[in-house]
């Protein structure tokens, strides 16, 4: 997984919630045939590449971040999926 790869992953899992929130709309990508593994993994490669991440010239950081319960959440609540047509199902 390449750390656009991993920071897709974790733009889907944060929109969905974000959806549930009436905040947005949930990315269009489905999470279907995503693992478990694959959202921690994808989680932690963000984070750590964030971490790696030099402070800009004003001292400020971008950082992308999610909960290890949102992940959670998202792989064992199919509701939370975002289903083909794009809507969460929440």
């Amino acid at each position: 997984m390449n750390i656009n790869e991993a920071r897709e992953i974790v733009r889907a899992i944060n929109s969905i919630a974000f959806s549930t929130m009436g905040i947005g709309e949930p990315d269009a990508r489905t999470l279907d045939g995503v693992s478990l593994a694959d959202m921690a993994t994808a989680a932690a490669f963000v984070r750590a590449h964030d971490n790696a991440k030099e402070s800009n010239a004003d001292g400020s950081r971008s950082v992308q971040v999610i909960p290890d319960m949102l992940i959670r959440l998202t792989h064992t609540a199919p509701s939370c999926r975002v289903e083909s047509s794009g809507a969460s199902a929440l």
